[in-house]
């Protein structure tokens, strides 16, 4: 196994040999990288002489695997390029992930590359409605570059991310995602973030909650019939935004200085532990909800991860009350 190098923001450099290919999918060697979107390449272009892959698309898991091969390098970047590592079709994950080093585009003017990314598990070689609206709001758009062939790379600058998972979120990336500032809240404003209309990983009878909540005044709030702009635009001066825990809250990234109370309701166990980030750094005044739930098993549900299944809240008028007390 290469070792492979990386600037570091404490150290002069950083030596990794354990690598999950999963989740940086290139290896560099002598500043030569060789970039392929997921599955088939893990590997890099060693001096130009041979390259590696793996053998099967259950092995680009295991690092230790992999064996040398040919494969034909399609493109060639001039220049320097930033690592912008995997492209999610998720919104909470492309916001805290693919995202994670635009801190080094706004506070770095005189660099002028790319932000290279790979596509997640799919052939797509742009980028979707509002992946490119998110893009254009953070005036980005015109810096990123999708990979999806075999492309190797003059100079590929690879920087620590500004968002780890569940583990840090630094000022120069709060700074960097702010793209507007919270406004003083409406009196009265209450947003119930609803997830009635997703197929997947829902409250099955949080049904029976909206209409009362709707009836007391409160505004029941699709995210995702509604552009990321009017979303902004829309939540940033309520008094109250609450929901089940899901993606839309991750919008909050989007607002500086959000100035109401956000009531979120976890759906498994605690608190996201990338929420709890997000609180802490853009100091928001969050309530956490805990209520016993269900899960609700079908059999398409087999061998899913515990966060993907639907539940059922068991006592669903106990909740609405304490709805109702906001």
């Amino acid at each position: 196994m290469k070792k492979i190098i990386f600037p570091s923001k404490n150290k002069p450099a950083v030596v990794i040999e354990n690598l999950d290919p999963n989740q940086m999918n290139l290896f560099t060697v002598n500043k030569k990288a060789l970039l392929k979107r997921r599955p088939a390449l893990i590997g890099i272009n060693d001096k130009g002489q041979r390259q590696i892959r793996a053998r099967s698309e259950k092995e680009m898991f295991l690092p230790s695997s992999i064996q040398s091969d040919q494969l034909t390098v399609f493109s060639h970047l001039q220049g320097e390029h930033l690592w912008g590592r995997i492209c999610f079709n998720h919104f909470g994950h492309f916001l805290m992930e693919s995202l994670a080093v635009v801190y080094y585009l706004k506070r770095t003017p005189s660099f002028k590359g790319k932000l290279l990314w790979t596509m997640q598990g799919t052939d797509k070689t742009s980028l979707n409605k509002w992946q490119t609206e998110l893009c254009s709001l953070l005036d980005i758009k015109e810096r990123v570059k999708i990979i999806s062939e075999p492309t190797s790379v003059e100079s590929l600058k690879i920087i620590e991310p500004g968002f780890m998972i569940a583990t840090s979120l630094i000022k120069e990336q709060k700074e960097a995602l702010a793209v507007c500032q919270g406004q003083p809240p409406k009196k009265g404003k209450k947003i119930w973030l609803s997830r009635s209309k997703l197929t997947s990983q829902n409250i099955t009878n949080a049904l029976e909650i909206e209409p009362i909540l709707e009836a007391a005044g409160w505004e029941l709030y699709h995210p995702q019939d509604h552009s990321i702009a009017d979303q902004i635009t829309h939540i940033r001066d309520a008094e109250i935004v609450a929901g089940f825990e899901g993606s839309a809250f991750y919008l909050f990234m989007l607002i500086d200085n959000f100035q109401g109370t956000v009531v979120c309701i976890p759906r498994y166990g605690g608190l996201n532990g990338n929420l709890d980030l997000i609180k802490q750094a853009y100091a928001l005044t969050l309530k956490e909800i805990y209520i016993p739930y269900e899960e609700v098993y079908s059999p398409k549900d087999e061998g899913k991860l515990q966060r993907h299944m639907n539940y059922k809240v068991k006592n669903i008028e106990k909740l609405t009350a304490y709805m109702l007390n906001f």
